[in-house]
């Protein structure tokens, strides 16, 4: 059986998110597969966060947003997917009937697919600027992040799944 190793890289979290925690899903994969990467933030008792989207324009200020590397050794594919549960109460001051909200342990998920070229080895796959609003009743602040993990790349390449054949080619088309 081929595995994927992930580990996360010491690295200062910020103090208003408790834990951040980098996985991926499966655990074992080769150029070509893809694998979901899932970011795991804990958040101290009382706080929330929000998701990457909100249902109503007049929220768009109020969401979580990731910078993902440029292609190269792996290629993301579609967008971020935010936890399916949430909280959601209106906020007549902004003018929301539905503002999204998250608390506790939350993780976020998004696709990639690893270089088919791709050498066997080592990698670290960074995430360069994850920005989580952290509130509480004291009103909120950002929390800036970098998680990082090493991820291994195991020799025997596969075909890239049809779905993202397409975005994959075009990605790497540039390098």
């Amino acid at each position: 059986m081929t595995t994927l190793l992930l580990f996360a890289l010491a690295q200062p979290v910020d103090p208003l998110a408790k834990s951040v925690r980098v996985s991926f899903d499966p655990p074992a994969a080769h150029p070509g597969e893809t694998v979901t990467l899932k970011l795991t933030v804990t958040l101290p008792l009382g706080s929330h966060t929000y998701p990457t989207r909100q249902p109503e324009k007049v929220a768009a200020a109020s969401v979580s947003r990731f910078q993902f590397p440029a292609d190269g050794a792996v290629v993301f594919v579609g967008d971020v997917t935010d936890p399916a549960e949430f909280h959601a109460a209106a906020d007549p001051d902004l003018g929301v009937k539905q503002l999204r909200t998250l608390s506790g342990t939350v993780t976020f998920t998004r696709k990639l697919v690893v270089n088919p070229a791709q050498p066997a080895g080592t990698l670290t796959v960074t995430l360069p600027d994850v920005r989580l609003p952290v509130c509480s009743d004291a009103g909120c602040r950002p929390a800036k992040l970098t998680p990082s993990g090493t991820l291994t790349v195991l020799p025997g390449a596969v075909a890239v799944e049809p779905a993202h054949a397409a975005a994959v080619k075009k990605a790497l088309a540039g390098l």
